[in-house]
């Protein structure tokens, strides 16, 4: 016989009477605790992102790294403020070129050629207009001076209180010194560019030498001429030009006073530098000069051609006026006329100064960035040395130094172009588009060069 279950005399309570009963009130009150608890969570996650964009912002992004060079990093912070710099003197140089120089000539100004003496206003021109031309060649210059730091370090030289406050004083054109109080023209030109516009590496053929630094471009006088100020009326024209200066590049570009001061002491580190590596060149108003000659074709079997037709007797002036495509010289029989050392492409002149070189031998092909050589040296003699062909050599030298440098340098440019500013641009400072645009005209008044 089955068990009869058990059960007690109190009736089983139903699910709701399992839990307390909760007035109106009390649920309200808890979807209100939910709702705050959620908008809570909400808003820490939204200041996390912001937070992390920010920081992002003003401290990741700034501290990236666009190049770097000798084992030092060049970040994104001090790269744009670089530019912007740049870009604030360039502008403020060209549109004073624009304000002084007569509507006809300007396209000539922004338009010149390389050989021609305007050609640094169409590199300033030509860098504004293209943003990222401009960002490569300051990003260039960055990485030089650092590669120019660390060799100046390495090789214990230093610069001295004099030496920066020369690089001041020549951008400002002052001179400590009396000058003679000879009639000058008033200029209101701006001074020229701290940083110069990037040297091209393309080599001219005639005559076979290696490119130099863009020439520096002379003030455009304006005005009746004034008589020279005294020299307490000189300094405290400087003073105020270096002030009003330093409060322009402030308010344009951000950078203070110590920042421009830096960029003066970095110029004559390099300056430095410079006349360190290159006083061996022409150190007398006298040299050792080569007198050269060359026949200039474009592949290595034309140059051997030469050589083979030189070797069967062929008039080595008579070959050049026929094939060498070095139009200039080849007129002349190829002469290049006499050369101090560093005046030539470097192969080039590596070939004519090397020790084992004599007198009459025909040397290549050798070759440059312009072509295929076939060389004679003519003649040798000590002769007097060109304020010009001095300057020439000494910057060729210094470019080689520089080529040198950048190869052992492990020299690395990373993503500059998105971070690249494009401000302040020409329109800021009411500068016309398409000036660099070739007009044709000739000769303009009052520049250098006529």
């Amino acid at each position: 016989m089955s068990q009869k279950r058990k059960t007690t005399a109190l009736p089983s309570r139903t699910a709701r009477e399992g839990r307390r009963y909760k007035s109106r009130s009390e649920r309200e009150a808890q979807v209100n605790r939910i709702v705050l608890i959620v908008t809570g969570v909400i808003a820490l996650i939204v200041i996390a992102v912001l937070g992390t964009a920010i920081v992002l912002d003003n401290v990741i992004a700034p501290n990236k790294v666009v190049a770097s060079a000798a084992g030092q990093n060049v970040s994104v912070q001090a790269f744009q403020k670089q530019v912007t710099y740049q870009r604030w003197r360039y502008g403020t140089q060209i549109a004073t070129i624009q304000n002084q120089v007569p509507q006809q000539y300007l396209s000539e100004i922004f338009g010149a050629q390389q050989n021609s003496p305007y050609y640094t206003y169409t590199q300033m021109y030509s860098d504004m207009s293209d943003p990222v031309l401009m960002g490569k060649a300051v990003l260039d210059q960055m990485t030089d001076q650092l590669l120019i730091d660390k060799y100046a370090r390495d090789n214990n030289i230093t610069v001295s209180q004099s030496d920066i406050d020369k690089q001041v004083d020549d951008f400002f054109s002052y001179a400590p010194t009396p000058m003679t109080s000879t009639p000058t023209p008033s200029s209101t030109f701006t001074p020229v560019p701290l940083v110069s516009p990037t040297a091209t590496n393309t080599a001219t053929i005639t005559p076979t030498l290696a490119m130099t630094n863009t020439p520096t471009p002379s003030p455009i006088p304006t005005g009746q001429p004034t008589a020279t100020q005294g020299p307490t009326e000189q300094y405290k024209s400087f003073l105020d030009n270096k002030q009003n200066y330093y409060s322009q590049a402030a308010k344009a570009t951000g950078l203070t006073q110590d920042d421009v001061l830096q960029l003066f002491t970095e110029q004559a580190i390099m300056q430095k530098v410079k006349d360190t590596v290159t006083a061996n060149v022409a150190p007398k108003p006298t040299a050792d000069q080569l007198k050269v000659r060359h026949i200039l074709v474009a592949t290595p079997d034309q140059a051997n051609s030469v050589l083979k037709a030189l070797q069967e007797g062929e008039s080595f002036a008579s070959l050049a006026r026929a094939i060498s495509i070095d139009t200039g010289s080849s007129a002349n029989g190829g002469d290049l006329g006499w050369h101090i050392q560093y005046i030539c492409l470097p192969e080039f002149d590596t070939a004519i100064w090397n020790k084992d070189t004599k007198i009459g031998q025909i040397l290549g092909p050798i070759k440059t960035t312009a072509g295929y050589h076939v060389i004679q040296v003519e003649a040798r003699a000590v002769r007097s040395v060109s304020d010009s062909d001095k300057t020439t050599a000494i910057n060729n030298q210094f470019n080689n130094f520089m080529t040198d440098l950048r190869a052992k340098g492990n020299v690395q440019d990373f993503d500059y172009v998105s971070v690249t500013p494009s401000t302040p641009a020409l329109s800021d400072f009411g500068i016309q588009a398409g000036l660099n645009q070739p007009s044709g005209a000739s000769g303009i008044p009052g520049l250098p060069g006529q």
